[in-house]
């Protein structure tokens, strides 16, 4: 291992013996681990880079996230939708995976073809554990808030939220789905596509893990509708629209609590002015790390809004309900 082993934590020294014995170790580099808090670095071995990720054990009930985690990869990983997975260890919550050199997700027709394939082939893949889907996510980021400022998430967005769950869960199957579905977390290489990043996959709607692509991925309605039928390779039925319509709400108001969160927003304060959904775009890839998540915040809130208020969504909603009580 050399001198590196000095600069890295002994359960990421221990994992690494334990995959490469001793074998040399030309380098190591540190990785932004965006907001999970994971500590990743890139490992060179003979020339080789890995990426190995030791979980975040101030997390609540890390070592089980780190189960689910770590299982729903490995499954993922052999149906070639995750970076080959090489070692995983819940009791040291390190894992190490084959490093990915590609490119993020390019806003094309053809790109969109390539992710909906991959999509595809991870919700008719073998099942994951149960895990927590976006619904009971959202709940707790909202029992979070309330614990520790006694003020939680919009009222209206858990209305939303729970709406959409409950008109769409007649009428969806569970499958194994990643529930994170930025664009961050999606890699194009030639040869295919990567998801990265599993922390919150599990049994899930297959239609909010399509949804979450079209919030920062496709956001043009007409990219979603060609995601939709590049997902289905077929004309959508009218049902299966109506399903696409109430889970990009879900996704939407998702990931609108999630940034509500990050911007530790309190009771008393005034979020910033929104922006429509190209110019968020815009600003997050001109401030990259820098972007405030209370920008973040507000324009999904308020894309949130327009989504709800709009015929597509109160359409779909009549139909789903007119199916659940026929």
């Amino acid at each position: 291992m050399n001198n590196y082993q000095d600069e890295l934590d002994s359960d990421i020294v221990f994992a690494i013996n334990a995959v490469f014995g001793d074998a040399r170790i030309d380098s190591v580099s540190p990785m932004a681990g965006g907001r999970s808090g994971a500590l990743l670095s890139v490992v060179s071995v003979n020339g080789v880079g890995y990426v190995v990720k030791k979980v975040d054990a101030s997390r609540p009930m890390h070592q089980e996230r780190a189960e689910q985690e770590f299982a729903c990869m490995t499954i993922a990983s052999e149906l070639g939708v995750a970076p080959k997975l090489h070692y995983s260890n819940v009791e040291r919550g390190v894992s190490i995976a084959e490093q990915i050199h590609g490119a993020p997700l390019v806003r094309s027709e053809a790109h969109l073809e390539r992710v909906a394939r991959a999509l595809r082939c991870l919700h008719q893949g073998t099942a994951f554990p149960h895990g927590i889907c976006p619904a009971a996510l959202a709940h707790m980021v909202d029992g979070d808030l309330r614990e520790q400022s006694g003020c939680g998430l919009p009222e209206w967005i858990m209305h939303a939220i729970d709406e959409a769950d409950r008109i769409m869960s007649p009428f969806v199957r569970p499958t194994p789905c990643h529930n994170d579905l930025n664009p961050t977390n999606i890699i194009e290489t030639d040869a295919r596509v990567y998801f990265v990043d599993w922390e919150w996959a599990g049994m899930s709607n297959p239609f909010v893990d399509l949804a979450q692509l079209g919030v920062f991925g496709f956001p043009r309605a007409e990219q979603q509708e060609e995601l939709l039928v590049a997902y289905l390779e077929r004309v959508p039925s009218e049902q299966e629209r109506a399903l696409m319509a109430m889970a990009r709400v879900m996704a939407l108001a998702v990931y609108a609590g999630g940034f509500y969160r990050s911007a530790q927003v309190s009771r008393d304060d005034t979020l910033p002015a929104a922006l429509s959904i190209p110019d968020l775009l815009a600003y997050l890839g001109a401030q990259r790390e820098r972007a405030s998540a209370s920008i973040v915040a507000a324009s999904l809130l308020e894309e949130t809004r327009r989504e709800i208020n709009a015929d597509a969504y109160g359409d779909a909603k009549k139909l789903l309900q007119s199916k659940i009580g026929a």
